[in-house]
């Protein structure tokens, strides 16, 4: 993935990606998160029931889902462009959420909260209460790149876990065997790399399998595709308005 700074853009897969806008606080980028699976759970619900509409076996079950599809359509279309004068997003269109900077959350308990509340070395910002729930800040994380890593570091540690229940499962149902022999040694290979890998987070954010925790976005850009003929128009643009 190359990016450059004269005209903020990525390129990824061949493809172009211009930068649309920046969403620069917590509260922004939970609410573009929440937009987001709004609008693609209206995109789905309308493709469900097109496909019931197909397949419907009485002209009233077929006109009710079509009316149906046709109501949601309309609130997407106006979520759609309400997105797009917010965000400059729009379903039309591909685009990449480049996260920025994020900041990881340790869930206490009661216990753990009342001693870091009383700590003294323990700044008030650090400490976070939603709900009945109560939280610590244990990393902060800045850039692109290291967000990408720590959220594909994140993925393989949850990959690993439910590897070792699946194989844990298929286990219980397998008779004395030498295949059951081997999957044992799978269970053990894929144990000892669930817990490398959760000491390495430890080690670098503080963050464990053992744990909950929270994530949020500080800070993070939309970038949307492009085709060639867009691209070199943003690039004649940008590069005025620098001369300028």
């Amino acid at each position: 993935m190359a990016e450059n700074t004269a005209l903020d853009f990525i390129e990824q897969n061949g493809q172009k990606f211009i930068h649309v806008s920046t969403i620069n606080t917590v509260e922004a980028n939970t609410q573009f998160v929440q937009n987001v699976q709004v609008v693609q759970r209206q995109r789905q619900a309308v493709v469900e029931l097109n496909q019931r509409a197909k397949t419907a076996l009485t002209d009233a079950e077929r006109t009710a889902a079509l009316e149906k599809s046709k109501e949601i359509v309309k609130k997407l279309e106006e979520n759609n462009q309400a997105m797009a004068r917010a965000y400059g997003y729009s379903l039309a269109r591909d685009y990449l959420h480049q996260i920025l900077k994020t900041r990881i959350f340790l869930k206490l308990t009661d216990a753990e909260y009342a001693a870091a509340k009383d700590d003294a070395a323990v700044p008030a910002e650090q400490l976070l209460v939603k709900g009945d729930d109560k939280f610590r800040l244990i990393a902060e994380i800045p850039g692109a790149e290291a967000n990408t890593q720590f959220r594909h570091n994140v993925q393989v540690m949850h990959n690993l876990r439910q590897q070792l229940v699946a194989l844990n499962e298929s286990i219980k149902k397998m008779p004395e065997s030498e295949e059951k022999a081997k999957a044992l040694e799978n269970v053990k290979t894929a144990e000892e790399n669930l817990i490398k890998n959760n000491d390495l987070m430890i080690k670098q954010y503080g963050f464990s399998l053992a744990r909950d925790y929270l994530m949020e976005i500080v800070e993070s850009k939309l970038y949307t595709k492009v085709n060639e003929e867009e691209f070199l128009a943003a690039q004649k643009k940008a590069s005025e308005a620098a001369a300028q």
